[in-house]
């Protein structure tokens, strides 16, 4: 992605899971690069863009110029083997499917001018059809009744080497398949190279060696204006080569790229012309001799597009409602994941950077997402704004923390006549099932390193601890300091009278109340917001943003100085673990194993969004990080939402914690919570009966009365893991003990408490903890950002993951049910 920015450049990491074969990248590491500070990547994830979209009637006119081209445009010649990575290069070089942009359908039907060079080809008898993902594609020839039929495979071998095998077979006589096998690589922005072997260690051997070369390379949109290329044909000997030169979309002719080539074996010269809109793309390839190709690309990818020319484009920003840390896979096809924070940011900075663009309006979007993902999207949003473009909101009722978002960034806020504005205090209602289960006879035993460790209060108590009010009020009185901050920012002198009185008068009901207070701009139908924009621009246009992936134009992506980032988001759980979902020690651990044993990767981002869980799956993957340390592989978290208890846990060794202000974190305490269901079967009469070759054979079991001696040795156990919760903190901030203890004891504390404890190094953002990563690893050049976050799950996880309950963990968490020993888990999960 490329919301990132360091002083090196922009920050690539894995983009939208767009190829429903793969998903992109390369390996299991979807690798993307960093760009310098000049350049724009367009191998990121989905982006919004505003260009051919803004008007239905330019539309409908650039679609009709597709279809006009289409039936006089076609081709019989294709781009070279190192110069071409569209569709069409799947006809020359199979690795270059690999690439990533020769995903789609495509239509290709040969056409024939001057009938003496013989006979025309039939619309419906003589076509191809093309159908490509990343990793596997298929097309087939038709002429007449007769098709030869081809099976594509690529991968990328290694970053910027990719190879592709390709197989062709006439009709149903698979065992005539012939063999294609192809390779491509670029070393560089400026230089390709390709191979292509058919009939390989036969005597019948023959294919091509290509060079690709862009002598103009320029940054910005377009990375080049010119490509030249040269392809040698060989089978015993090599022939003369084929010259080849094509050009990228250019301002003076938005949409249109030509290209042409000559065959010095054949004398034959043949040109190309090509139109693209969004994901379409139709042109065609035409020799001197009247014969030629012509096609229409549905792609995966988006390709560049004209823009509306006397219009002021306003995008919608809608990717929401559900921002997640981490996109976390559904087990059906149909089930898309939630569009990650990451991605969201990566979004919004392209659309700063498009020239087209003159703001973005977002409408009844109430975001959920953690209070550090808020923080996000506010200085997101705010260096959209310092960008010169407008942020616009339209709702017909905000929640608390959209309204937050709203007021801090936002040119102009509307309602809607009958909404309303949740603007309240902070705060919630906890229920607690201790009484109700006692009255079941049955009883959970907290056994807890400290009174503030409250974790498994809600089932082990009748109500809410002092301790436990006195922390959380603490807690909320930080949260609520900096909502003020941000509310004030935006809106300070348009409020109507004190924050704070404005806020304990909340909710606003009625939206009359909520304008006379300031809080919006005014009250209007969604259907009269363009008008409104006219406040700020003259001809305001509101387009759909085109939430896809860009066609990639550069070539390369840099080999060395990788920083290497890893997703810890859920509960922490032995075993295996589901991204977005649940932190697996054996995957996470693999993950950053991987990560400092490769020589490539100069430092490693964590970035941790957790509660807590198992203190043994914690612990495991905690001395991952600490031999990153031993091994001098500079390790830096960045705290999401939450990184409390275990999550707090897994980060101590880092050797740097960026925390947002409103991240969750401390919580540094142990409890162990035992069920125990001894009242309920007397209560209603059943009987049990304990067999066993020892006294403590039993140990542990719930149906029977925890006694005195199982009680010393659980609050042993408690005590001793809670010493090494401060051990570890200790040496990996290098605190005193003592020190440690007394800002732990299962307190919770906000990451700008944190700070002033000296359990975090800096307050700051993602893109603060990627800066600090290239920091620390010394790199001031280009570096890439590569997604090691551990993929490979099982069936088992995916479906569970799928089917769980939402009201799974009501009553008892399900680590206290799937792990044994103690747990790190902070007491609360907040929401919106």
């Amino acid at each position: 992605m490329q919301f990132f920015r360091s002083t090196c450049g922009s920050v690539l990491s894995r983009g939208l899971p767009l190829d429903p074969a793969t998903g992109g990248g390369y390996s299991e590491l979807n690798a993307r690069a960093c760009q310098t500070h000049q350049r724009r990547s367009i191998q990121g994830p989905a982006r919004y863009s505003s260009r051919g979209s803004a008007d239905m009637k330019k539309r409908f006119l650039s679609i009709l110029i597709l279809i006009s081209l289409s039936p006089f445009l076609f081709s019989l010649d294709y781009p070279g083997t190192a110069m071409g990575d569209d569709f069409l290069s799947l006809r020359v070089n199979p690795a270059a499917m690999a690439f990533g942009n020769a995903g789609g359908i495509a239509l290709i039907h040969p056409f024939l001018i001057d009938e003496d060079e013989g006979e025309r080809p039939d619309l419906f008898n003589e076509y191809s059809l093309q159908l490509a993902f990343t990793n596997l594609g298929y097309y087939f020839d038709r002429q007449d009744t007769d098709y030869t039929h081809n099976l594509l495979a690529a991968f990328p071998l290694l970053p910027n080497f990719y190879l592709g095998w390709r197989g062709d077979w006439q009709n149903a006589d698979l065992d005539g398949m012939d063999s294609t096998l192809g390779v491509l690589a670029r070393p560089s922005d400026y230089l390709s190279l390709a191979a292509t072997g058919e009939k390989l260690f036969t005597g019948e051997a023959s294919g091509t060696v290509g060079f690709g070369l862009r002598p103009l390379f320029l940054t910005g949109d377009n990375p080049s204006l010119l490509t030249v290329g040269l392809d040698i044909p060989w089978d015993r000997e090599l022939r003369r080569p084929v010259l080849q030169a094509s050009s990228e979309p250019i301002d003076a002719l938005p949409g249109f790229a030509f290209n042409l080539a000559y065959n010095m074996e054949d004398k034959r010269l043949t040109a190309g012309l090509s139109y693209s809109l969004g994901t379409l793309r139709s042109g065609f390839l035409m020799d001197d001799r009247t014969r030629g190709a012509a096609y229409v690309h549905l792609g995966v990818r988006k390709y560049s597009s004209p823009a509306v020319p006397m219009t002021d484009p306003y995008v919608r920003f809608n990717p929401g409602p559900v921002i997640a840390e981490e996109s976390t896979p559904g087990f059906f096809f149909f089930d898309p994941p939630a569009p990650s924070l990451f991605e969201v940011l990566e979004a919004l900075k392209d659309l700063q950077e498009d020239p087209a663009v003159s703001g973005i309006v977002i409408e009844n979007q109430n975001f959920q997402t953690s209070w550090a993902g808020y923080l996000e999207l506010i200085s997101a949003l705010n260096r959209f704004r310092e960008a010169g473009k407008k942020v616009v909101y339209y709702y017909e009722n905000i929640s608390l923390w959209n309204y937050i978002l709203a007021s801090s960034t936002g040119d102009a806020i509307y309602l809607n006549r009958l909404g309303r504005v949740d603007l309240t205090g902070l705060g919630g209602t906890r229920l607690y099932f201790g009484g109700l289960l006692n009255s079941f006879g049955i009883r959970v035993h907290n056994i807890r390193s400290h009174p503030y460790k409250n974790g498994a209060n809600f089932v082990s108590e009748p109500g809410i601890t002092p301790e436990e009010r006195e922390m959380l009020e603490v807690f909320y009185r930080d949260i609520l300091d900096e909502v003020i901050k941000l509310v004030r920012s935006g809106r300070g002198e348009i409020l109507s009278g004190d924050l704070e009185e404005l806020i304990a008068a909340g909710p606003y009901l009625i939206s009359d109340e909520a304008l006379e207070a300031g809080l919006v701009d005014g009250l209007i139908y969604q259907d009269e917001l363009t008008d409104k924009l006219k406040e700020f621009h003259q001809h305001p246009v509101i387009s759909n943003g085109d939430f896809r992936e860009p066609f990639r134009r550069d070539w390369s992506d840099p080999f060395a100085n990788q920083i290497a980032l890893i997703y810890a988001v859920g509960n922490i759980t032995s075993g295996k673990g589901v991204p977005g979902s649940s932190i697996g020690a054996e995957s996470l651990g693999a993950s950053i194993r991987a990560a400092r044993e490769n020589p490539f990767v100069k430092a490693i981002l964590l970035r941790v969004d957790s509660g807590g869980g198992s203190s043994l799956a914690s612990d495991v993957i905690a001395r991952e990080v600490q031999l990153c340390r031993e091994a001098k592989k500079p390790f830096i978290v960045s705290m999401g939402g939450a990184a409390a208890s275990g999550g707090y846990y897994i980060s101590a060794y880092a050797d740097r914690i960026v925390a947002s202000p409103l991240s969750i974190t401390g919580s540094i305490g142990v409890f162990i919570a035992m069920p125990e269901f001894a009242g309920l079967l007397e209560k209603y009469d059943v009987g049990s009966a304990e067999l066993g070759t020892s006294e403590n054979a039993s140990f542990g079991n719930p149906f029977r009365r925890l006694d005195a001696g199982e009680r010393e040795k659980l609050s042993g156990l408690v005590s001793h893991t809670y010493g090494l919760f401060i051990d570890t903190v200790a040496r990996g901030r290098d605190m005193e003990k003592e020190a440690v203890d007394a800002v732990a004891q299962g307190r919770v504390w906000t990451g700008r408490q944190a700070l002033e404890h000296g359990l975090v190094d800096k307050l700051g953002g993602f893109q603060d903890a990627i800066d600090a990563a290239a920091e620390a690893a010394g790199i001031r050049g280009q570096y890439m950002l590569v997604d090691y976050s551990n993929r490979d799950i099982p069936l088992s996880l995916r479906m569970a993951e799928s089917f769980k309950s939402p009201l799974e963990g009501l009553f008892l968490p399900e680590l206290l049910l799937k792990e044994k020993g103690p747990l790190y888990m902070m007491p609360f999960n907040p929401a919106d």
